[in-house]
């Protein structure tokens, strides 16, 4: 059992709150992305094995602030479209970009599911936004973890330097 005395300074110089801090932020980044995966998936992944796509009329624009505390801001199109002779109506989130580049009434490509026309999509930079926001949080998860750390060991030795002094 010699390879296991070779890890032993592990358990010296990491405490269990220090390896706590470390593991629970990083399990939290590989839950978070799991259940990210499984929500892109659900949200994307029917309606590229499964969706139609024709054309939608841009019947309105509108810009709603979702966020009271700093501006946040949700750009949404109405649009129309027939779905087996059927006329749908609703509202699509877009970017900026494409909110700026398309007026009411013009013409768009909007895929759309045959079974459920409500799960729709008309701006395909939507997904890469749904993924930088989802990277956005792992990658807080994960500096959580490294400095938890590196400075809850610190944190440590100096309240015991100073319990030491204090003696």
């Amino acid at each position: 059992m010699t390879h296991l005395r070779g890890f032993s300074w592990v358990s010296r110089t990491i405490s269990k709150e220090k390896a706590i801090g470390f593991l629970f932020p990083l399990m939290l980044a590989v839950v978070f992305a799991l259940y990210n995966q499984n929500q892109y998936r659900d949200l994307y992944g029917d309606l590229d094995d499964f969706g139609r796509q024709t054309m939608a009329t841009i019947i309105d624009k509108r810009v709603a602030r979702y966020n009271p505390e700093r501006p946040l801001y949700k750009h949404q199109m109405m649009v129309s479209f027939t779905v087996g002779g059927k006329m749908m109506r609703g509202h699509v989130q877009v970017t900026s970009d494409f909110y700026e580049k398309h007026e009411v009434t013009e013409r768009v490509p909007i895929r759309y599911l045959p079974e459920n026309p409500q799960i729709r999509e008309i701006d395909s930079a939507m997904r890469d936004r749904f993924k930088k926001q989802n990277l956005t949080v792992i990658l807080v998860f994960v500096f959580i973890a490294f400095a938890n750390f590196f400075f809850v060991g610190e944190r440590r030795q100096k309240n015991q330097a100073d319990e030491i002094k204090h003696k």
